[in-house]
């Protein structure tokens, strides 16, 4: 699998809410054939939202998207499984 995450937002005063997507990353089978996430069922994502190494969210969902608002200053990661 190959994983492609975009936000639509990297920083910002707070409270900032950040959209995540991650439907463009895809699987590529032996044969090489292609299968985009966005376009079909195959991938199953776990977004987690960190600050300061303490996991603040994580979410399971199947359709890519994820939407969480900053609410302080910090550094914050932002990881997809």
């Amino acid at each position: 699998m190959f994983v492609s995450l975009q936000a639509s937002a990297t920083e910002g005063k707070a409270p900032l809410r950040v959209n995540f997507d991650a439907r463009s990353s895809y699987y590529q089978f032996a044969n090489g054939t292609i299968a985009y996430c966005g376009d079909s069922n195959l991938c199953s994502f776990t977004f987690a939202v960190y600050l300061n190494g303490n996991s603040l969210i994580k979410e399971d969902n199947k359709s890519g998207v994820f939407s969480h608002t900053f609410g302080g200053k910090g550094e914050y990661f932002v990881t997809l499984f």
